[in-house]
C-alpha cells in the first residue's frame, strides 16, 4: 500500500513540473508545422478569390525578411495553380499544398535562424 501511495506521489511531482526546452530543432519543427498552416490558408485565399495584389500587400507587412521572403514564396506557389470550381476540388488542394510547404520548411536549414514562436 505505501508503495502505492509513492508511486502515486511521484507521478504528482512529475505532473508538476516544468516541461523541458526545447531543442532549437524541436522549435523549428513546431514553426514548420505552423507555417504549413499558413500556407494553407495562403491557397485557401486564393481559391477563394482573394486577389493576388491584395496577398503580396498583407505579406509586405511582416517584418521578419525570413519568414517575409518564405510566405511571398508561398504567395507565388499558389496563384501559379488554377483556381478551380467547387469545394471537394479546392478542399483536394490544401493538404498537399500545406504539406509541402512544411516538408520544405523542414529542409531549410535551421542553425542559423533565431527562435521564431509558431505562426
Amino acid at each position: 500500500m505505501k508503495a502505492i501511495v509513492v508511486v502515486a506521489f511521484m507521478l504528482a511531482l512529475v505532473g508538476c513540473s516544468d516541461p523541458k526546452p526545447l531543442t532549437k530543432e524541436e522549435q523549428w519543427q513546431g514553426y514548420c508545422k505552423s507555417f504549413g498552416y499558413a500556407a494553407r490558408a495562403i491557397m485557401h485565399d486564393r481559391q477563394n478569390g482573394i486577389e493576388y495584389a491584395k496577398a503580396v500587400e498583407h505579406a509586405n507587412q511582416i517584418e521578419d525578411e525570413t519568414i517575409k521572403t518564405m510566405i511571398l514564396e508561398q504567395i507565388e506557389l499558389a496563384y501559379q495553380q488554377e483556381k478551380v470550381a467547387g469545394k471537394s476540388k479546392q478542399q483536394a488542394l490544401l493538404t498537399p499544398f500545406m504539406q509541402a510547404a512544411e516538408q520544405k520548411c523542414l529542409n531549410t536549414p535551421y542553425t542559423d535562424i533565431p527562435d521564431y514562436k509558431p505562426l
